[in-house]
This record gives structure tokens, C-alpha cells and sequence, in this order.
């Protein structure tokens, strides 16, 4: 599936960036560390103080990066915590009041399915972001016997599926990785109250 053939590629590209770039940047700054604690003149200090400067602007781009194509704490830890991570540092200087809820999962689930949750719900929180106008978001993962649900809410200004379709705000990606999950989406919004969708997906 063309979707695991992407994953699998951001997969790559980010342990090649953070194992490759990052170390190599590491141990740059180690060394231009170990340069500017010898004596030199005050001029060749500050030269080196500037560069050691943009070698950690640098370092810090290979990380965020590296972290978009693949979180590390999805590896890790799984699921719950990567979207803890994700929706706290989305919405943390937004001015929105937000809420992760996860209920009653204490296991990992396989690599699909947690990967393309977390970019199903990265999707809708950019969405919230950026064309929600809300005040207020709740997301809730819960596990029953049979699947995994994503419930995620906001009192935005809404929109009417039957006028915009799903053509815009990422709709069709959304719509894409929950059929590789074999999974299904509901939307409920309409114009002025807010959206709410709900994610089903089937457990092995």
C-alpha cells in the first residue's frame, strides 16, 4: 500500500537525520566547545560563539524535522503519549482551551494502526488550527473489545459537507489513511455549531 510505502520512507529519512546529521552536528559543537574554552583572543570568541550559535539552530531544525517524519516518543512509548505530545505543543500558545482524554488503554497496538492514527489526528488538529475558529477542542481515544475510537471535538464555526464535500481541509487524507486502516470516519458539523468526528478502527 502506497501509504506503508510512505511511512516506511519518513521512517528511514528520520533515523538517517537523527543518527546521521544529528551526531555529526553533535559532535561539532563538541569540539568548537573545546575550541573556544582555549585561549584565544576575545574577536575569534565571539566568531565562535555565533557559529556555535548556528550550529544549534541547526541541530534544533534537524530534530524538529526528524521528529515530524516519525515522533520518536511513537516508537517508544506508543500511541497515547506521542499524542499527548502533539496536541500539547499544537495548541500550547494557541489561546484554545484543549483536552486529550484517553480511556482504558494500557497496551500498544501494531505499528499501522498507531502510525496512522497519529497522523489522522494530526490532520484534524491542524484543521482545528487553522480554519475551526474555535475556543474550545476535547479529544478522547478510547479502546473497546473490538476497536480503537478517536473523538475529536471543537466549538468552531462548523461547515456544510453537503456545499464543501471532502475535498478540502485535508479531508481526503484523513479519509484515505482510514481505509488503509480499514477503519471509518463520521463527521457531524454544520455552519455555526461547532464539528464533531469520531474514528473507528477495527483491532486485529
Amino acid at each position: 500500500h502506497s501509504l506503508e510505502i510512505q511511512e516506511m520512507e519518513r521512517k528511514r529519512i528520520a533515523k538517517d537525520l537523527h543518527d546521521g546529521v544529528g551526531q555529526q552536528l553533535t559532535g561539532l559543537k563538541m569540539a568548537m566547545q573545546q575550541i573556544t574554552s582555549n585561549n584565544i583572543s576575545s574577536n575569534n570568541k565571539d566568531v565562535l560563539q555565533k557559529l556555535t550559535s548556528i550550529l544549534d539552530d541547526a541541530h534544533k531544525d534537524v530534530r524538529t524535522i526528524s521528529h515530524q517524519m516519525m515522533p520518536r516518543s511513537l516508537q517508544e512509548f506508543g500511541l497515547v503519549a506521542a499524542l499527548q505530545d502533539m496536541i500539547e505543543k499544537s495548541f500550547e500558545h494557541s489561546g484554545l482551551e484543549y483536552d486529550f482524554m484517553p480511556f482504558k488503554i494500557n497496551s500498544r497496538f501494531p505499528e499501522n494502526i498507531e502510525i496512522g492514527l497519529y497522523r489522522v489526528t494530526q490532520e484534524l488538529v491542524n484543521n482545528i488550527l487553522k480554519h475551526a475558529n474555535a475556543k474550545e477542542v476535547n479529544i478522547q481515544l478510547m479502546q473497546n473489545k473490538t476497536h480503537l475510537v478517536l473523538i475529536a471535538e471543537d466549538d468552531g464555526k462548523g461547515f456544510d459537507f453537503k456545499t464543501q464535500g471532502y475535498k478540502g481541509h485535508g479531508l481526503m487524507n484523513i479519509q484515505s489513511r482510514i481505509q488503509a486502516m480499514n477503519g471509518i470516519v463520521n463527521y457531524e458539523s454544520s455552519p455555526g455549531s461547532g464539528t464533531l468526528t469520531t474514528v473507528r478502527v477495527p483491532l486485529p
